[in-house]
C-alpha cells in the first residue's frame, strides 16, 4: 500500500502480555512505534518508542497549517534521555530536580536595588541583601509579630 485515506478505525486483536501497534523504519536502520501493550491482564499502557542505538530523540510537536512550520517542541526524550518542554509546566506535586526557577510561590530573585517582596539570595561575593528587619520566632503559629528582631 502506497497512501491512502482510512474512513473507518484501526483495530488490533487483543494481546496479554505483548504489543500491538504501528512500526516503521527510518533514516536507513532507526525504528518507530505508536504500540500499546500490557504485562498482564489489566495492566495496558500506551508507547511511543524510538529504537536503534538508543540515542533517537521523542518529540511532541504543534505546528503552524498543515504541519507547514514547527512552532513548539517538546522533547519527550532527547539522546541522552532528558526531558525539556518549550513553556509553563504545571503539576500539584514535583518530585526531582529544578534546575532553574525564575519564581517561588510567585516571588522573583533579588534583582538590582529591589529587596522588598523577593526572595534574597547569597551572591558571589558572599553578600545576601535583604530588606529593613530580620524577625525570628521562637513558635509557629505565634501571636506576636517577632520574639527577636535584628
Amino acid at each position: 500500500m502506497s497512501g491512502g485515506t482510512l474512513t473507518g478505525d484501526l483495530n488490533f486483536a487483543n494481546v496479554s502480555p505483548g504489543t500491538r501497534g504501528i512500526i516503521g523504519t527510518i533514516g536507513g536502520n532507526d525504528f518507530w512505534r505508536v504500540a500499546g501493550g500490557a504485562t498482564s491482564t489489566d495492566s495496558g499502557y500506551l508507547e511511543l518508542a524510538t529504537g536503534g542505538d538508543a540515542n533517537e530523540p521523542i518529540y511532541v510537536r504543534q505546528y503552524t497549517g498543515k504541519f507547514a512550520t514547527i512552532k513548539r517542541t517538546a522533547t519527550l526524550l532527547d539522546g541522552s534521555g532528558n526531558t525539556s518542554f518549550p513553556g509553563q509546566v504545571t503539576a500539584t506535586t514535583f518530585n526531582g530536580i529544578a534546575t532553574n526557577s525564575a519564581k517561588l510561590n510567585g516571588y522573583s530573585l533579588t534583582n538590582g536595588n529591589n529587596y522588598f517582596n523577593v526572595i534574597p539570595l547569597i551572591r558571589d561575593d558572599g553578600v545576601m541583601e535583604v530588606g529593613h528587619y530580620l524577625d525570628f520566632h521562637n513558635a509557629s503559629p505565634s501571636t506576636s509579630n517577632y520574639n527577636v528582631r535584628i
